[in-house]
C-alpha cells in the first residue's frame, strides 16, 4: 500500500480473499505511459533511457518527456477533433468535395494540446477568433493567421452548398453547426429544441433560437458564401512581390528555352535533309 487509493482497492478485495498485485515492472509502466500519452509503442530508445536512469524521480521524467513529445498532442487532440466533428471533405453529395486546408485547423488543435493552452483561451479562439483580427484579411502576420485558423471549428460539418447552394442547405449547415458547438462545449443535445421544448432537459424552443441567434450574423445565412468563397491569402504584399519577381524569371527562361529549342530543332532539320540527293532538298524542305 502506497497511497489512499491503494487503501480504497485493498479494502474491497480483502473480503474476497484478494489483494494488491506486485507493482509493475519498468518496461510495463513505460509500455502503459507511451500507449496512453502518445498512442504509441515503447521505442527502443525510451526502454534504454528509462532502464539507464536510476536516480530518484526517473518516472516523473520520463513522464515530461511524454508529455513534450509532439504525438501527445496528436493523440489527445483526436478527441476534441472528434468532437468538432472534423472532415477533410464536405460530405453530403457522391462527389464529397475536398477541403484542401482542413488540415491547417486539425494542426491548430494539436498544437494547442502541446502548448498546453488553457481551456478557456481554446474554447474563445475557436468561437471568436475572426473577432479577434481587424478585416480586410492581408497581410496578416503569423498570429492573426493562427486565431483565424481556429474558427475552423464552425466549418467542419458536412455542408453541401458547394452543389445545392438553397435556403434548406445552408440552414441544415447552420443547425448541424449548433449540433457539435452544443455538444462539444455544454454536453448537451439542443438539437431537438428547433422543432419544440426539450421534453426532460432544461432547454425550451426559445433558447435555441436565441443560441442560433449569435451564431446566424457570423455564418449569413442570407449572404452565404460557398466553401471555395470562405478561403483567406496567407499571401503578403512582400510574398506576391516576390512571387511576381520569380514568375518573370521563370518566363525570361521559358523564352530562352524556347529560342534554343526552335534552334535545336532547325539545325537538326538541316542536317536530315543534307543527307538528301540535291534534286529532292527543296520539296522536301517545302
Amino acid at each position: 500500500v502506497r497511497n489512499r487509493i491503494d487503501h480504497f482497492v485493498q479494502a474491497r478485495l480483502e473480503p474476497v480473499g484478494a489483494g494488491l498485485q506486485q507493482p509493475a515492472a519498468k518496461l510495463q509502466l513505460l509500455r502503459r505511459a507511451t500507449f496512453d500519452l502518445l498512442g504509441l509503442p515503447p521505442t527502443v530508445q525510451q526502454q534504454s533511457e528509462l532502464l539507464a536512469d536510476t536516480a530518484p524521480g526517473a518516472w516523473e521524467r520520463l513522464l515530461d518527456r511524454l508529455l513534450g513529445s509532439p504525438h501527445y498532442g496528436e493523440r489527445w487532440g483526436r478527441h476534441w477533433l472528434d468532437a468538432a466533428g472534423y472532415a477533410d471533405s464536405d460530405g453530403v453529395q457522391n462527389t464529397d468535395r475536398q477541403r484542401a486546408w482542413a488540415w491547417r485547423y486539425r494542426d491548430w488543435v494539436i498544437d494547442a494540446h502541446n502548448q498546453d493552452y488553457p481551456w478557456d483561451r481554446f474554447l474563445f479562439e475557436q468561437l471568436a477568433g475572426d473577432e479577434l483580427v481587424k478585416p480586410p484579411y492581408g497581410n496578416l502576420t503569423d498570429e492573426q493567421a493562427r486565431l483565424l485558423t481556429a474558427t475552423g471549428f464552425l466549418r467542419m460539418v458536412p455542408d453541401g452548398t458547394a452543389a445545392s447552394d438553397i435556403p434548406v442547405t445552408r440552414n441544415r449547415v447552420l443547425s448541424e453547426t449548433l449540433k457539435v458547438v452544443s455538444t462539444s462545449i455544454l454536453g448537451l443535445t439542443v438539437g431537438c429544441a428547433q422543432c419544440h421544448n426539450h421534453r426532460y432537459d432544461p432547454i425550451p424552443q426559445v433558447d435555441y433560437y436565441r443560441l442560433r441567434a449569435i451564431f446566424e450574423p457570423a455564418l449569413d445565412v442570407a449572404r452565404w458564401k460557398k466553401p471555395a468563397g470562405r478561403l483567406v491569402s496567407l499571401y503578403t504584399d512582400a510574398d506576391r512581390a516576390a512571387a511576381a519577381r520569380i514568375e518573370a524569371e521563370a518566363s525570361e527562361i521559358d523564352r530562352e528555352r524556347s529560342r534554343k529549342q526552335e534552334t535545336y530543332i532547325q539545325r537538326t532539320f538541316d542536317r536530315e535533309v543534307a543527307k538528301l540527293p540535291q534534286p529532292l532538298r527543296q520539296a522536301v524542305r517545302q
